[in-house]
């Protein structure tokens, strides 16, 4: 995954970026998105059992144009992306098949 600035006609290459995060989470039957805490120490114990180590990655800066993350998807999992930035954009690439042919 990598940041970079939307191609639209408003959204400057030169700009200076705000915040944006990305977070891994394994989700709960009706988890409320909206209502995650900033920090993984802010946060209730799950309702199945499972360690929040195991289940929250809490947030990854990506802010910076530029900024790359290598993040490891498995079944069950989501992927936040948050940003108060409306030029953000993620390039997000599935290397599933790297290495397989």
């Amino acid at each position: 995954m990598e940041t970079t600035t939307a191609s639209r006609p408003e959204c400057e290459r030169n700009r200076i970026p705000d915040k944006t995060e990305i977070r891994i989470l394994l989700s709960e039957s009706f988890q409320n998105f909206e209502t995650l805490p900033d920090k993984i120490e802010d946060a209730k114990p799950r309702e199945d059992g499972i360690p929040l180590k195991q289940a929250d990655s809490g947030p990854y800066d990506m802010t910076l144009i530029g900024a790359k993350r290598l993040v490891p998807l498995i079944s069950g999992k989501q992927l936040i992306a948050r940003s108060s930035d409306g030029c953000a954009a993620l390039k997000i690439t599935d290397r599933s098949d790297e290495g397989k042919k």
